[in-house]
C-alpha cells in the first residue's frame, strides 16, 4: 500500500501561527498534527508514504526525516518516503494528481495532513470496493458532500450551496482501482478548474461513480479538523483526555488533562485543564487553561483562556484570550 499525505496548504485560517510554521507542524497535546495522523497509521502495511509540500516544505521534509530515524513504528526498515512539490495551491485533485506518477499498483490510501482521526483499520484492509470517509456534520456546505443509496456512494458533489445530505467527505480516500482512478484525476486536472478556481479531488470521484466504480462509506466516528483556531483546541482537550498520566510541577497546581514536556518550566503557576505546554517552553506565575503553549514560548504573569500561544512566542502581563504567532512577543507595558 501507498500512502499520499498532502502538506503544502498555508492554513490561512490559522495565522498568525502558520505564518511562521507549516499547519501540520502545529503542536497539539505533545506532538505535531503531523505526528498524531503518522502514529494513526502503525497498524498499517505501508510501502510508501508520499507527502505533497509546498508551503515551508523545508520544514515538512527536515521534520518527517528527523522523526523517520526515531522509534515512530510507521517507519519501518521497508517503508521508503517520497517528496512531492506543489508548484501552486490548485485543489487536492491537483495536489494528489502530481503524486499518480509514483503510485505503479493500488491501493492507494490518500489522507489530509491537518486532520486527526480515529478509525479500525481493519475495515478498510479487509475492503473489497473503494470507500470514501464520511462523517455526519452540522455545516455541509464547507464540505464535499455525499448522497447514499442501498450502502453504495451514489452521488458527490462538493461545497454545495442546498446539500443533499450532511455526509460530509472528511478522508480518508481509499482507492482500490488505481488506474481508472488515475485516468480520472489526469482529464480533470487536464480540464478547466471547479469551485474557487480548483480541481477537486470530488471531481474526479464523481468520473469514476458515472463510470461504474463502487464507493462504500466508511464511517469516521473520531474526526478532527484542526483548520481554525477553535478546532485546534478542540482537538487538544480531546487528544488530553486519552494521557494516562497528570504531569508535575512543585510550587505549581496542574489541573488534569494537561500535557507538559519534559523539558519545560512551570513556576508558580495554576495549569489545566486542557492545557498543553511544548519542549523548552516556560510558564511563570501564571494560570492557563484550554490553551496550547508551543515550544520554546514563554509566557509570565498571563491568565490566558483559549490561547495559542505559538513556538518562541514570549507574552506577558495579559488576561483573556490570545493567538500569538511565532517568535511574536506580546505584553502590557
Amino acid at each position: 500500500m501507498k500512502v499520499v499525505i498532502p502538506v503544502a496548504g498555508e492554513g490561512t485560517r490559522l495565522r498568525p501561527l502558520t505564518d511562521s510554521v507549516p499547519k501540520p507542524l502545529l503542536e497539539v497535546a505533545g506532538d505535531t498534527i503531523l505526528g498524531h495522523l503518522l502514529r494513526k497509521l502503525e497498524p498499517l502495511p505501508i510501502e510508501e508514504l508520499i507527502f505533497v509540500v509546498g508551503f515551508k516544505k523545508e520544514m515538512i521534509i527536515d521534520y518527517v526525516r528527523a522523526r523517520s530515524s526515531t522509534s515512530l513504528r510507521v517507519f519501518n526498515s521497508k517503508t521508503k518516503v517520497r517528496f512531492v512539490e506543489q508548484d501552486k495551491p490548485a485543489g487536492l485533485g491537483y495536489a494528489v494528481n502530481l503524486t499518480l506518477p509514483y503510485v505503479d499498483e493500488g491501493p492507494l490510501l490518500i489522507l489530509l495532513g491537518d486532520t486527526i482521526l480515529e478509525l479500525y483499520w481493519g475495515l478498510v484492509l479487509k475492503a473489497k470496493d473503494n470507500l470514501l470517509g464520511l462523517k455526519e456534520v452540522p455545516d455541509p456546505q464547507r464540505f464535499g458532500v455525499a448522497v447514499l443509496q442501498n450502502g453504495r456512494i451514489v452521488e458527490l458533489e462538493e461545497k454545495p450551496g442546498k446539500p443533499k445530505s450532511n455526509s460530509a467527505i472528511v478522508g480518508p480516500y481509499y482507492i482500490q482501482e488505481l488506474e481508472l482512478f488515475k485516468k480520472c484525476l489526469s482529464e480533470l486536472v487536464a480540464g478547466p478548474p471547479g469551485v474557487n478556481g480548483e480541481w477537486q479531488i470530488t471531481d474526479g470521484l464523481v468520473k469514476m461513480i458515472k463510470g461504474g466504480s463502487v464507493f462504500r462509506p466508511l464511517w469516521i466516528e473520531r474526526w478532527f479538523d484542526c483548520g481554525k483556531p477553535e478546532t485546534l483546541l478542540e482537538t487538544n482537550r480531546y487528544l488530553l483526555a486519552g494521557l494516562p498520566e497528570t504531569p508535575r510541577r512543585p510550587g505549581s497546581t496542574i489541573t488534569p488533562p494537561c500535557f507538559i514536556a519534559p523539558s519545560a518550566e512551570v513556576e508558580s503557576s495554576v495549569i489545566g485543564p486542557f492545557v498543553s505546554i511544548g519542549e523548552r517552553a516556560a510558564v511563570r506565575f501564571s494560570t492557563l487553561r484550554n490553551s496550547i503553549v508551543s515550544a520554546g514560548a514563554r509566557v509570565a504573569d498571563s491568565v490566558l483562556e483559549d490561547s495559542l500561544v505559538g513556538a518562541g512566542a514570549a507574552v506577558s502581563g495579559r488576561n483573556g484570550r490570545v493567538n500569538v504567532g511565532g517568535s511574536s512577543e506580546v505584553k502590557v507595558l
